[in-house]
């Protein structure tokens, strides 16, 4: 946007150029004031057309980066829900692993002690704990 202001700066001291040019035009034919307007009046009227189309462009320009502040914002807010969300379901998981494998551990211990004929802990050739 700093670069459209400095162009637009320019553009409108050129109009101060424009009148200078006028003013000289009068100057050197002051019998007929109708040069200087047929001379410097298509001149003016670019220039002016030139400023207003700057100005309409500044202006659309402003707006979309209004719009693209709201949606950046919008997408900050997203992709923080989803950071928030990939560390719970990171965190679920872990659990989730950490009592999975609690289990598997004790499914071993029951293998283990079913192949040397005892379950949990106690033997089966006798009723006492081995």
């Amino acid at each position: 946007m700093v670069c459209f202001q400095d162009l637009r700066s320019e553009i409108q001291q050129r109009g101060l150029v424009l009148d200078k040019l006028s003013s000289r035009y009068g100057r050197l034919s002051p019998d007929d004031p109708g040069l200087t307007n047929r001379e410097v009046d298509p001149l003016r009227e670019t220039w002016q057309n030139l400023l207003d189309q700057l100005e309409a462009h500044m202006t659309g320009r402003r707006e979309m980066l209004e719009k693209c502040r709201g949606y950046h914002g919008m997408h900050a807010d997203v992709n923080q829900g989803v950071d928030t969300t990939v560390r719970d379901l990171e965190q679920i998981q872990a659990s989730r692993e950490m009592n999975l494998q609690d289990r598997l551990d004790t499914l071993q211990v029951r293998v283990i002690f079913e192949r040397v004929g005892r379950q949990d802990g106690v033997c089966s050739c006798c009723v006492h704990y081995c």
